[in-house]
């Protein structure tokens, strides 16, 4: 089983030392280009260094951009583009 995530849990991951959980636990983990930018952009965020050396995670685009730009009113870039691939590998 394979799954898509947002920043949120691998910066909260990374910060406890437990990234490694994701592997363990899945297949395959994606994550939209926006979230990989969102989170490894800045090498003092936490997190940034370690999800930056995740060899195992995977960032994907996402092809749907019209999808994306719906939930743009409610949501963020990095969000947006997670909801929408998960619904894509659905």
């Amino acid at each position: 089983m394979g799954l898509v995530a947002n920043a949120g849990p691998l910066i909260a991951l990374a910060r406890v030392g437990k990234l490694d959980l994701l592997p363990a636990a899945y297949a395959e983990i994606l994550v939209p280009d926006a979230v990989y930018r969102e989170v490894t952009q800045d090498p003092l965020l936490p997190g940034a260094h370690e999800v930056g050396q995740a060899r195992w995670l995977r960032s994907v685009p996402v092809t749907d951009t019209r999808a994306v730009a719906r939930m743009r009113f409610w949501l963020d870039q990095g969000e947006s583009e997670a909801i929408v691939l998960a619904q894509d590998r659905a």
